[in-house]
């Protein structure tokens, strides 16, 4: 186990079996809970990252996307989507490189170069997202939003 609190050589024997894996953090120091995938790097394709979900919901969530973008799948950015997430939309956001190096350490370790993120922004009870006026801030401590689109709208 490392201080992240996964076990490295298990993760190293499942990115070498499948292809990829999924990282689950527990809450600390203010972040909230989040996982994302790691493998996915070296085949020159973006990992995914999810904030407040359970490793139980994250996992068969970022499963799926790994897959569809083994796939060939292709994402676009920064617009609704209803097929990420179950029984809600999501909007999937680039994560700047230092962002994605701070929050995908075990990522880190299959990028050839850089490391490139794609993180799952999901709204509130009322489907608005973080960026948008009307969001419920009591979900916002659960949802840490690394774009710098969101900020530059003020709403990060």
């Amino acid at each position: 186990m490392n201080d992240q609190g996964y076990d490295v050589e298990g993760l190293r024997q499942r990115v070498r079996e499948q292809g990829w894996d999924v990282v689950s953090v527990a809450v600390k120091g203010g972040v909230p809970r989040h996982s994302y995938t790691i493998g996915l790097a070296r085949r020159g394709l973006p990992e995914f990252i999810v904030f407040g979900f359970s490793a139980d919901l994250a996992r068969p969530v970022l499963s799926d996307l790994a897959q569809r973008v083994l796939d060939g799948e292709r994402f676009p950015t920064q617009v609704g989507l209803a097929d990420v997430l179950p029984g809600m939309p999501a909007v999937l956001l680039e994560v700047p490189e230092a962002e994605a190096n701070h929050y995908l350490v075990a990522a880190r370790e299959y990028a050839p170069k850089s490391l490139r993120a794609l993180q799952i922004a999901w709204p509130d009870g009322q489907d608005l997202f973080p960026w948008q006026d009307g969001y419920d801030e009591s979900f916002r401590e659960r949802q840490v939003i690394l774009n710098l689109f969101a900020e530059a709208t003020g709403r990060r």
